[in-house]
């Protein structure tokens, strides 16, 4: 009789935990809000995304409150702490901090299950003649390191802005360079 009891317990014991490998093991839980890009899940914060015009981010958001996510979170860009140079706007030196506002720079396209984030230019230099609406501005790119994190992308849900999941980001950072072949000396 003891054995069956213990065959019988420990028949239940593995019907169990094949359930529970069944339901939960590699699944996504539908419980936490989090975003997925490029397949992977983000459910707090993620770094190393690039952005240019030909390469946008693809955001899909899931909320647990709805199916439906357009609408039931918040989208916010700001530079990362450490985004700070000096720039030439019309013939005066000028400082860029990282609280200054860098949305414009972006465009944030609401798509069926998330958005699209795409920047509207490759460089720093793009991104302040969008800011400040000027083409004389200069920047010298050689000190900009466009392998750090210089923006972060903050996606909130409406109801619970404890949940927000940060991606950081970076541009591109192609420059063009256009020789003249008449001043070239070998």
């Amino acid at each position: 009789m003891p054995k069956i009891l213990i065959l019988l317990l420990l028949a239940l014991a593995i019907a169990g935990f094949a359930v529970f490998i069944k339901n939960y093991v590699g699944k996504v839980p539908d419980s936490a809000f989090h975003v997925n890009i490029d397949g992977k899940y983000i459910y707090s914060t993620s770094t190393g995304y690039v952005l240019s015009p030909q390469k946008a981010l693809n955001v899909a958001v899931k909320s647990p409150s709805t199916s439906d996510n357009n609408g039931e979170y918040t989208v916010s860009i700001k530079a990362d702490s450490s985004l700070k140079f000096t720039f030439v706007k019309d013939g005066k030196l000028c400082l860029f901090l990282s609280s200054d506002d860098v949305s414009k720079f972006f465009d944030v396209k609401n798509t069926n299950n998330g958005f699209v984030l795409s920047a509207k230019g490759f460089t720093v230099t793009d991104m302040l003649k969008v800011l400040y609406g000027s083409d004389s501005i200069s920047v010298e790119e050689q000190t900009i390191d466009y392998n750090q994190t210089m923006f972060w992308l903050t996606i909130s849900p409406k109801d619970n802005a404890e949940s927000a999941v940060r991606i950081g980001f970076s541009l591109f950072g192609i420059i063009s360079i256009s020789l003249d072949a008449k001043e070239i000396i070998f």
